[in-house]
């Protein structure tokens, strides 16, 4: 593969990659299970919303209702 087709490659790669990472900051897409709340496990798909779980969880039941989600 010559060095214009690794490139491409890597761009479509990247690209791809950020169109993942922006849909999973959607609740309706973390909540895999679909029972209207996320747990940790869901959560681990966003490095980020995992690092502010605790915080985000405000009535500290182990899960993020969609409120306690939308309050970023």
């Amino acid at each position: 593969m010559n060095t214009l087709n690794k490139a491409l490659v890597l761009v479509a790669l990247t690209s791809s990659s950020a169109a993942f990472a922006f849909e999973a900051l959607d609740f309706d897409t973390l909540d895999v299970d679909e029972n209207g709340a996320i747990s940790q496990v869901e959560a681990a798909e966003d490095a980020e919303l995992l690092n502010r779980f605790a915080e985000r969880d405000t009535d500290q039941n182990g899960e993020l209702s969609k409120e306690e989600y939308s309050k970023a």
